[in-house]
């Protein structure tokens, strides 16, 4: 029978301690996320990251029903062109190279639509040192109207500025971006600062879900692709 997580970090993990291994999760991470955001979606994971429960906000944003939820992979919830980068960060808590991580997430809504936000996914291990299960903290995007302008002055991108996008929203490097357009590094990083200016952004992860959610790269499409008609 499925469960809600409730708000209280208190009773994040009322099913600690499953098979003998310790569920125990860092209560002041997981505290200091909540204290900054409100309207969160929060799931429990095994280490397969299959969902053990989820809260109100996480099941209305990503599934719709409290019963089909339970045992699916939380990767299935996301756009194909996040479920890659994803896959990599839990990767890096499954070999305990990280212990959290925060990134851009383009999620499935439970009517088959889209939607972004930022993902903090925070591991817990058993006493033996390995992956015990993950806590995944979601903030959505808020949706809100903007004043009507034209495409052209507020999204449309030049021909190489729209691959060096598409690059960075696959996840690639600058020495990657570099060779692909045959360019030096400090041409990328000149082109990407120019970027991160235009989209009023501090870094690369922001700079791809402003993309999203603004409509400039094609949701549901992978690898990432800059809409044809915002391309000068």
């Amino acid at each position: 029978m499925t469960q809600e997580v409730s708000f209280r970090t208190s009773e994040l993990t009322h099913s600690a301690n499953r098979g003998g291994s310790s569920r125990a999760v860092d209560y002041a991470q997981v505290g200091h996320a909540i204290l900054q955001y409100s309207g969160l979606c929060i799931a429990n994971l095994d280490p397969e990251l299959r969902l053990l429960e989820a809260n109100r906000e996480f099941i209305y944003h990503f599934s719709g029903a409290a019963t089909s939820y339970s045992g699916k992979s939380f990767l299935a919830f996301l756009n194909p062109g996040t479920q890659e980068r994803a896959r990599r960060h839990f990767g890096r808590l499954a070999s305990g190279h990280r212990s959290a991580f925060t990134d851009y997430l383009v999620g499935i809504d439970p009517e088959g639509g889209q939607f972004t936000g930022h993902l903090t996914a925070i591991a817990t291990h058993s006493d033996t040192g390995t992956m015990s299960g993950v806590t995944v903290i979601v903030r959505p995007d808020a949706v809100t109207a903007q004043p009507t302008r034209p495409v052209r002055e507020t999204r449309a991108l030049a021909p190489l500025d729209a691959r060096i996008l598409e690059g960075i929203a696959a996840g690639a490097s600058t020495i990657q971006l570099a060779a692909r357009l045959h360019l030096s590094r400090q041409g990328i990083e000149y082109r990407v600062s120019s970027l991160l200016r235009k989209h009023r952004v501090p870094n690369r992860a922001a700079l791809v879900s402003r993309a999203y959610s603004t409509g400039v790269l094609t949701i549901g499409a992978w690898p990432p692709v800059v809409r044809p008609e915002l391309i000068e």
